[in-house]
């Protein structure tokens, strides 16, 4: 009984030390990813994949909103709340959004896949449910 017992401890520290550890929940702090697309809000940079590219302040902090909370379908006045904080810009979101999605298709991301207009709603970064 004795052996026993000790051949099942023995196979459970190996089995625990097979597995190999989970990667840190966020690799590097404030760096956000929603599947190739990376940005760093607090450094002002952004990439898909492996190209870096530039973005103005305006559509910076709508990319960083947006990837904070992939999937999440944004109405125009949420997004003015969260990005323009002046109600006097609201019309500038869709034109920011259309910009925005300019820039992530000419950096590499598939036209179907980022900024996605949801009708009569508004507009998410990826697909629901495509994360």
């Amino acid at each position: 009984v004795a052996e026993a017992a000790r051949l099942a401890r023995r196979a459970v520290v190996a089995a625990v030390g097979a597995v190999p550890p989970l990667p840190p929940a966020n690799p590097t702090p404030g760096l956000l990813r929603v599947g190739e697309l990376q940005v760093d809000p607090a450094a002002g940079r952004q990439w898909y994949g492996e190209a870096e590219f530039e973005l103005t302040p305006l559509h910076r902090r709508l990319l960083a909103v947006m990837a904070a909370v992939p999937c999440l379908v944004f109405a125009r006045d949420e997004l003015v709340a969260e990005v323009c904080r002046r109600p006097r810009l609201a019309d500038a979101v869709k034109v920011s959004v259309s910009r925005l999605r300019r820039a992530l298709v000419a950096a590499g991301a598939p036209r179907d896949r980022f900024l996605v207009s949801e009708h009569g709603v508004g507009w998410a970064l990826t697909r629901p449910g495509s994360a």
